[in-house]
């Protein structure tokens, strides 16, 4: 019996419980809409666990009625049955601020209702393509909004234009915001920087997500006097800003107002309509697709018409292909990717040298002239058809990539990595090329980064992020930004053309030994050169010179001449190279170097002609008399001697000796033989690619070739060879020496117009 009535008072306690938990929540949802909307019922679910609806479309006669009572400017607009609610729900509901009271009805709080769907401001103007973002300047959620947002409208040049609305309060002359006085003085710079630098917001919206905001004004060159200047005009536009807000009710950082419309609260939400907004624009534009098309392009710091191409023509198929343009750059002064690209000319059975070059599906255009003509046209036909440039390979390319997800908090250019540049590197290649990722903060994975190090570096080290391609490793993220794309592709045209690393050598150096050799020895029997090694060996053996301190005294000279000329060179050299990395001195310098070569051909000609006429009085390019007279003076006051002096004075100071008056000799004699060492010179620093790299082997090579021929003619001099023959000799063949410079001038000047 006792067991019964437990029982029955236990049931009834739990119908109790049940009937008072399962009591329906009943609404009226009125919205444009003719169907009830999904999104709206989705929401409603998150709030509320068992509720019946009626809907009505707002041309209703019942919604009608509604509405003209309520008077309400937005939709969707939800109303409680309040016949239904019992008195503990509607308490409930007034205690989590879920309701409104209004002309006799119960309203979801438009708080509560931006949470659960999209609602539409009525009345209020369409703005195609305007997106208004409401937040605090320094929230966390408000910023992350911004630069997503921001990075996605630049990354694809998408028209939308961008509104900041700030939440804050003004009372009694003073601002104030959730996160202090720092807040308000951020909303009124960003303000103010989007009406005075408008160009210059996005950027600025982008770089304080890595770097303070000082240092975002100051690379991006936005006077902070000049801010601070304006606070009080600032401080206007804030007060009047914080007004839509306030007119909207919008409290919540972030929220946005889609087309001036749409007020949405959800990021993922606008970032889709942002996606249907690049869509939408890029059928306007007729394309069929809206996947980027790679273009490689090929340049090179001493090429003038790149710059052009850089600076003017990239940047405008940027605006007029918005977020269809991936620009791939290859810089052709380093070596294995000028190889690379003469690869790709034999890919595209090309014979057309020279930069800027671009590649696009399956075209090549060369010189700025012939892109600039049909670089719109085939991107227009890419984008109907859509060939890439790079076939499929067998299997696609993997590429290992380490990281440390501990780090990639704290550290800006790691994260950079994570989260922006591989994820475009693997959309830029799709299929083709795969990364395999291993966070190393997993000790096998840390393990196995040990392991490949010291593969392919001979000693372990776990830097990240790493990559890994093969027997390539690139372990800092500003090597992994310029060289990745060039890896993989170099993988992907290897799959079709096959390997070949001596293109570049094979190429150059077949153009340049051959000049350099003959440049150093034509130089070597310059007469101003001969000159001065006559004079020195006649002096030598008038001050009582025996064969044996001769010998010691020419071959110090001649080495000491050797190395200053080598020194000079590589002074040369050095100046040549760093302005190539300056566009306005390199184009200066490019014709500059090219006319001054062919000046020299030209008046080594004329040389040759007054030789043929009048013999050699009367030719231009010569050693300076005063010059001459200095040398003689040099060498005279450094060699000096009696004829007591002769059998005493030490073998070292003679050499010591020898070194010095050399090297101050060949200074003073540059005046002459730099009419060829300084276009030779000029010659080998436009050489690009790995010849840079071989620069030094160049010069040390000319040198030699320049004193071979003094040398030999300090040879015969100790052999009996008077000065007399030396000079009989020098008059004889000058015209000859004259018209085979003004010939190797001229090929030297045609090998600069090849090379650049």
């Amino acid at each position: 019996m006792r067991m019964r009535l437990f029982f029955l008072i236990s049931l009834l306690i739990f119908a109790t419980l049940c009937f008072s938990c399962s009591a329906e929540v009943a609404l009226i949802i009125i919205s444009k809409e003719q169907g009830s909307p999904d999104e709206i019922l989705q929401g409603l679910s998150r709030y509320l666990s068992d509720f019946s609806h009626s809907y009505y479309s707002e041309s209703d006669a019942c919604a009608i009625d509604i509405l003209s009572r309520l008077d309400v400017n937005y939709r969707p607009v939800i109303i409680y049955d309040s016949e239904k609610l019992e008195d503990y729900e509607l308490n409930n509901l007034k205690e989590k601020r879920l309701i409104e009271e209004k002309s006799g009805y119960l309203l979801l709080s438009r708080h509560y209702l931006r949470r659960l769907t999209t609602i539409e401001l009525i009345g209020r103007e369409f703005k195609h393509g305007e997106l208004g973002i409401f937040s605090m300047s320094l929230c966390p959620y408000g910023q992350k909004a911004l630069v997503e947002a921001v990075g996605f409208i630049k990354k694809y040049n998408l028209p939308v234009d961008l509104k900041l609305y700030f939440i804050a309060d003004y009372k009694d002359g003073y601002f104030s915001s959730l996160h202090g006085i720092d807040e308000v003085e951020e909303n009124i710079h960003q303000l103010l920087i989007q009406r005075y630098w408008p160009d210059k917001l996005y950027g600025y919206f982008l770089s304080i997500n890595k770097i303070s905001r000082f240092q975002a004004l100051g690379e991006l060159g936005i006077p902070y006097n000049k801010i601070d200047s304006l606070r009080k005009e600032g401080e206007a536009l804030l007060k009047e800003n914080i007004k839509t807000a306030s007119g909207l009710d919008i409290s919540a950082s972030p929220t946005f107002l889609w087309q001036n419309k749409y007020i949405i609260a959800g990021l993922d939400k606008v970032m889709a309509l942002l996606a249907d907004f690049k869509e939408d624009y890029y059928s306007s534009k007729s394309y069929a697709k809206a996947d980027k098309i790679m273009l490689v392009y090929f340049t090179s710091p001493s090429c003038g018409f790149c710059r052009t191409v850089e600076d003017k023509i990239l940047p405008e198929l940027g605006s007029d292909f918005p977020g269809l343009i991936d620009v791939v750059k290859f810089d052709t002064s380093e070596p294995g990717k000028y190889n690379f690209m003469l690869r790709m000319e034999e890919y595209y059975k090309i014979n057309k040298s020279g930069v800027p070059k671009i590649f696009i599906a399956d075209r090549a255009l060369v010189g700025r002239f012939e892109i600039e003509d049909n670089i719109y046209q085939i991107i227009r036909e890419n984008l109907k058809r859509a060939k890439d440039i790079f076939p499929h390979p067998s299997k696609p390319i993997e590429i290992e990539y380490f990281y440390n997800s501990a780090n990639i908090k704290s550290d800006s250019s790691a994260r950079d990595i994570y989260e922006s540049f591989i994820p475009d590197i693997e959309v830029r290649y799709r299929s083709k090329a795969v990364f395999k990722k291993y966070d190393i903060s997993q000790k096998e994975n840390f393990e196995r980064l040990l392991s490949r190090t010291k593969e392919l570096k001979g000693r372990e080290n776990f830097y990240t992020p790493t990559v890994i391609l093969d027997k390539d490793i690139l372990q800092k993220p500003d090597d992994i930004r310029k060289d990745i794309d060039f890896l993989i592709q170099d993988r992907l045209l290897s799959e079709t053309v096959g390997h070949k690393d001596d293109m570049l050598l094979a190429r150059i150096e077949r153009l340049s030994l051959p000049a350099i050799v003959s440049a150093g020895l034509l130089d070597g029997i310059n007469p101003c050169a001969f000159t001065v090694i006559i004079f020195f060996i006649s002096f030598l053996t008038l001050s009582g010179y025996r064969k044996k301190e001769m010998v010691y005294v020419g071959g110090s000279f001649i080495f000491a001449v050797f190395l200053a000329y080598l020194l000079i060179g590589i002074g040369l050299f050095a100046a040549f190279y760093r302005m190539s990395f300056y566009r306005t001195l390199a184009d200066i310098m490019r014709y500059l170097i090219i006319a001054v070569v062919f000046l020299l051909a030209f008046l080594n000609i004329y040389d040759f002609i007054i030789c043929r006429l009048k013999g050699s009085e009367g030719v231009i390019l010569k050693l300076p008399r005063k010059v001459k007279f200095l040398i003689q003076k040099v060498i005279g006051k450094g060699y000096r001697k009696s004829s007591v002096e002769a059998s005493k004075t030490p073998v070292l100071k003679l050499t010591c000796l020898a070194l010095g008056v050399g090297f101050v000799v060949s200074v003073l004699e540059s005046v002459c033989t730099g009419q060829v060492y300084f276009p030779t010179v000029a010659f080998i620093a436009q050489l690009p690619g790995m010849v840079k790299i071989k620069a030094l082997g160049y010069l040390l090579l000319y040198n030699v070739m320049f004193t071979v021929p003094l040398i030999v003619i300090f040879l015969l001099g100790l052999w009996g060879v008077t000065s007399q023959q030396f000079a009989g000799f020098m008059k004889k063949n000058l015209g000859i020496i004259k018209l085979t410079t003004a010939l190797l001038f001229i090929a030297i000047g045609v090998m600069l117009i090849y090379i650049y």
